[in-house]
């Protein structure tokens, strides 16, 4: 191993690195919000360069490899914390919050290069310090405006929930390394443990337990709406779109790539935990009035959608099954990070201007401010998988369930029947939403606090998920992995 290999291998993580300690520096001696944001967007736009620096293996190093699993993951993660950062810079516009905006982008940056490792790993000891390196920096996010008793009690909630997740999977890690004797993920692959069958079923069950909670997927969901609702809206957008891709890609690295020939012992799990989560998400998103707590079980919703993706590819054999099969999941990922993030825009938008996500709030949205409202709408048609205006919402879940379908087996069977059970009780809270953005009457008098920023990425993303929906006529995004 040279040291121009590994310069190249983990130039990202070294961009990442050198805008945390400007950013730092800068918070000290300049103290001017818009350079902390421009250095945090340089440096996220500086470390998607740097991802396709290195191709391969390290010579005489199993514990990394920099393919196109990472290239795409890590792409996508860095892609998603640019549009966060315009939103971060414009829900701190408060005085007493805007002059240590650093220290949210520098959180933000640590997160990002947990992000990296984990989708480079290939040993389960750089994979597990980078997801918590992800994972701790949220919790310090979700508490920024410790002021505020609903982020701090968010910020509590999910501090102990996450640790307890963590404890779970550290001990499936440790019974996992008990039962194969290994941490590289193809000595794991290759091992055979079937004298351990006990210790394989305890070690699934907890790195299935550890990893829902990450997920949200029910009955490991409990914390999601309660964060949502207390926590600052743009650090909601991060977990939604960031945090989330790097939890999936530490759920497919973790399942899909180390453990795939323990199937037998997790498939049924996460059978049982998507079904329970694609019925009880939406069906929990009728029940609410706040649109914060709808878009909670929306994520909660299109987690389980996400982890269909699982079973699909453990039922298949052939490789370009497989390869399907995960393309189809990380499409519905670009998607919800496409749509999440412009239909949070809005709400941040929306409280920022009228204090308050109550559904009252947004009605008349398209009236007073056509770009936002019409924005907000396609971000909601994409979230319930219209076809064509939904755009990647469509074709995601789309190719999801056509995954299924060619496992062709009574499990997935039944999870593209749930799929499609889920996306049709969605419409109900979805629908309702977009009704009060179309009415006229007795909207709010206030006019909207908005930005050109936010316009901005609102603007982007609405064209990026409806052209990526009509580029996939043309470039076949199943042949991603």
């Amino acid at each position: 191993m040279t040291f121009e290999n590994t310069l190249s291998a983990f130039l990202p993580v070294y961009i990442l690195v050198g805008g945390i300690v400007l950013l730092l520096l800068s918070d000290v001696f300049v103290k001017k919000r818009g350079v902390s944001f421009g250095l945090t967007v340089v440096t996220l736009f500086s470390a998607i360069l740097g991802v396709y620096a290195y191709d391969g293996a390290l010579p005489g190093d199993g514990n990394f490899f920099f393919g196109i699993f990472y290239r795409n993951f890590a792409t996508l993660t860095l892609f998603a914390s640019i549009f966060v950062a315009f939103l971060i810079y414009h829900d701190f516009s408060d005085d007493m919050l805007s002059w240590d905006l650093g220290v949210v982008y520098t959180l933000m940056l640590l997160a990002n290069a947990g992000g990296l490792l984990v989708a480079s790993a290939t040993n389960l000891i750089p994979l597990y310090i980078g997801f918590e390196l992800m994972a701790i920096p949220n919790y310090g996010m979700v508490a920024y405006k410790s002021k505020e008793r609903n982020a701090s009690e968010a910020a509590m909630k999910i501090f102990i929930l996450g640790a307890l997740a963590t404890s779970l999977t550290v001990f499936g890690l440790s019974l996992l390394y008990g039962a194969t004797g290994s941490l590289q993920f193809n000595t794991v692959v290759a091992s055979i443990v079937s004298d351990v069958t006990a210790l394989k079923l305890l070690a699934s069950f907890m790195l299935v337990a550890g990893v829902s909670f990450k997920l949200g997927l029910v009955p490991f969901h409990w914390w999601i709406s309660d964060v949502y609702a207390g926590a600052p809206v743009s650090i909601v957008s991060f977990m939604a779109a960031t945090t989330k891709v790097i939890g999936f890609t530490f759920a497919f690295q973790l399942f899909l790539k180390a453990i795939p020939n323990w199937s037998d012992q997790w498939v049924f799990a996460f059978t049982v935990l998507t079904i329970l989560t694609m019925i009880i998400g939406n069906a929990l998103g009728v029940l609410q009035r706040r649109v914060m707590r709808i878009m909670a079980y929306s994520s909660i919703a299109q987690a389980g959608y996400i982890a269909v993706t699982f079973v699909n590819y453990a039922l298949v054999s052939d490789s370009n099954d497989k390869s399907f099969a995960l393309a189809a999941g990380f499409i519905q990922l670009i998607a919800v990070v496409l749509l999440k993030i412009s239909a949070l825009s809005v709400v941040l938008i929306v409280v920022k201007s009228y204090g308050s996500d109550d559904l009252s709030n947004f009605r008349g949205l398209f009236t007073s401010n056509p770009i936002v409202g019409l924005s907000f709408m396609f971000a909601l048609m994409g979230l319930m998988g219209v076809p064509l205006l939904g755009g990647l919402g469509f074709l995601g879940k789309f190719l999801i369930v056509l995954a299924a379908i060619e496992a062709n087996t009574a499990i997935s069977w039944t999870l593209a029947i749930v799929l499609i059970t889920g996306s049709v009780i969605s419409i109900f809270y979805y629908m309702r939403i977009i009704n009060e953005v179309m009415v006229k009457e007795d909207a709010p008098e206030k006019p909207l606090k908005t930005s050109v920023l936010v316009n901005f990425v609102l603007i982007v993303l609405t064209l990026t998920n409806l052209g990526l929906m009509f580029m996939g006529e043309v470039i076949p995004f199943y042949k991603l992995f």
